[in-house]
């Protein structure tokens, strides 16, 4: 151990603490915009385009879901997303034109807030996509690179007349 070195001082600490309060509460509304609208981000990338699917897929989620409910569903996602992300940008572009300390708390506060107002109004939405998720997880997984052929008809047909 070397006693002659002086602890080196934080290069990046912010002296004035009402920039100092600014940027905990950017780092604040980031943090929430991270827990937020990246998982309504990623869930909704995680569905595909209904056109991009095979055709053999398509035909499923529509019989499924019915006919438009998947892209109706994919865009509330979408919009539940950017209502988000687009309040918690504003609030931090508002954060960093304030003048005092007190007045940046506040408006980190009111950021956690309006997101958490957004997320309450858009609950159901947030569901019907979970739902949408569980329904479309259970269904079967078929290789389309593989042959299909089915049976029609049930496999005992005509036993009882093959019998007597």
């Amino acid at each position: 151990m070397k006693f002659w070195r002086a602890p080196v001082r934080e290069s990046n600490r912010i002296v004035d603490p009402i920039k100092r309060a600014k940027n905990h509460t950017s780092r604040l509304i980031n943090m929430q915009l991270g827990k937020l609208s990246s998982i309504t981000r990623q869930a909704s990338l995680d569905f595909p385009a209904l056109r991009r699917m095979h055709a053999f897929e398509r035909e499923v989620v529509v019989l499924t879901l019915g006919q438009g409910t998947y892209e109706k569903h994919i865009q509330k996602l979408r919009k539940v997303y950017a209502m988000l992300h687009n309040t918690g940008k504003q609030y931090e572009r508002e954060c960093q034109e304030l003048r005092t300390k007190q007045e940046a708390v506040d408006c980190g506060l009111r950021c956690v807030e309006e997101l958490r107002k957004i997320v309450d109004v858009n609950a159901g939405t947030l569901r019907e996509a979970a739902n949408m998720a569980k329904v479309l997880r259970g269904l079967p997984h078929v290789d389309l690179d593989k042959p299909i052929f089915a049976f029609v008809g049930a496999p005992n047909v005509g036993m009882l007349e093959f019998f007597s």
